[in-house]
């Protein structure tokens, strides 16, 4: 501790510190892609525990800056949350045949691409003391990292993303699209819920635009296109979705020439949501998950007579499993 004390003081970090190994974790998809790879930085432990005190000092300024539109990474909010708010203005759009059209918004390697200035700069817009910036400024100059593709180490210089791995990273991330966020100027747009105007939600990256029509929807996508890219982030068009209900007339939706695909459902946060708020397609995902959790166990579970350990392995993996988002499930007879 007496170590860190003095590296906060002093500001000045060792060379160990700026390198880095970098390990490409597989997400999904084809495998020869190399897009369809996390890269997750492999730092010092006692540089992850440095920058946990930093985060430690600053994350109260930072969560305070947050509106209540984002509910990643912060202590009392969850996927919840988001998930609820979603599901409850489809249900209500449709009992009283209001328009409503969410786009769902992709962002390519969004943790990976921000500017550094952009990250530093919101952190100075959001009351950040400098002393701490100065520090990051620091920890972030001359990086490098590793990476092992072909058994053959290769050095890369670093110079823009938060590093995947650290724990300060994502609150870092969130600042900044907060930053990104006030610049935008959407006061008459939305759906007004409660007497005021909700124009999105977000959660870390993923983001939802809320919207009466077509229109609207794509002038506000146009708006957050062109704020990213004055600090790094590019959208994923064929990823980003929008989906309306009956009462929202069909119009066309683009953004720089690419159309914007509609889909009728979609999986938010984990969870699928439809323009018809039909649970069934949700609920048939939850046994399906259930199922592959469990039969990831099965071979383990048959080996172990165990009672007590059985029932474990069932309300640590299978039960979640099955039960995620339950608290946003309207059940009816016919479920």
């Amino acid at each position: 501790m007496t170590l860190l004390l003095l590296l906060y003081k002093l500001e000045e970090i060792g060379s160990q510190w700026k390198t880095s190994r970098t390990a490409l974790l597989y997400k999904k998809g084809d495998p020869q892609d190399i897009g369809n790879y996390r890269p997750i930085c492999l730092l010092s432990v006692v540089y992850k525990l440095f920058t946990r005190v930093i985060l430690n000092r600053i994350e109260r300024t930072l969560d305070e800056g947050q509106l209540c539109e984002q509910a990643g990474f912060r202590k009392g909010f969850s996927t919840i949350d988001h998930i609820h708010t979603v599901t409850r203005l489809i249900e209500v759009s449709r009992e009283y045949k209001m328009p409503l059209c969410l786009t769902f918004i992709d962002l390519k390697k969004a943790f990976d691409t921000v500017e550094t200035e952009a990250v530093l700069e919101a952190l100075g817009n959001q009351g950040v003391p400098t002393q701490y910036i100065r520090i990051f400024r620091e920890l972030y100059s001359n990086f490098t990292t590793r990476i092992s593709p072909f058994y053959d180490d290769i050095t890369i210089d670093v110079r823009r993303g938060v590093r995947q791995g650290d724990t300060v990273s994502p609150k870092l991330f969130t600042a900044t699209l907060e930053d990104v966020m006030r610049r935008l100027e959407w006061d008459n747009m939305g759906v007004r819920v409660d007497g005021r105007l909700l124009h999105y939600l977000r959660f870390a990256d993923d983001i939802v635009l809320i919207t009466p029509n077509i229109s609207q929807a794509e002038r506000m996508l146009a708006d957050f296109d062109h704020v990213c890219g004055k600090i790094g982030l590019q959208l994923n068009l064929t990823m980003t979705m929008f989906m309306r209900n009956g009462w929202v007339a069909d119009a066309p939706f683009s953004l720089n020439g690419t159309t914007i695909s509609e889909c009728s459902s979609y999986v938010y946060l984990g969870r699928e949501v439809n323009v018809m708020n039909d649970l069934a397609p949700e609920l048939g995902r939850r046994k399906r998950a259930a199922w592959g959790a469990y039969k990831s166990l099965e071979d383990v579970v048959k080996e172990t007579k165990n009672i007590r350990l059985r029932a474990h392995f069932f309300n640590t993996t299978v039960l979640p499993a099955l039960t995620y988002a339950s608290k946003t499930w309207a059940l009816r007879k016919q479920h």
